[in-house]
């Protein structure tokens, strides 16, 4: 199974704030860094933002996928 990246490695590469990468999809810091711990899993509309500034390195798979595992 091929791996993406999570939003945490994105952001990192990307050399962005979590503030900065909220203002890319249009939510908070604060709802960034939910999504970025993996607290709370994007909705639809927030996923298709997401895989969109991040050019598809960061899919709704990457959400689910733990690392170390083989599902």
């Amino acid at each position: 199974m091929v791996q993406g990246m999570t939003l945490l490695e994105w952001r990192r590469k990307s050399n962005l704030s979590q503030r900065a990468a909220g203002r890319l999809i249009g939510v908070t810091d604060m709802s960034w860094s939910r999504y970025e711990s993996g607290a709370v899993i994007p909705k639809r509309e927030i996923m298709e933002r997401i895989i969109k500034a991040t050019r598809g390195k960061v899919t709704p798979n990457d959400f689910y996928h733990q690392k170390g595992t083989d599902q």
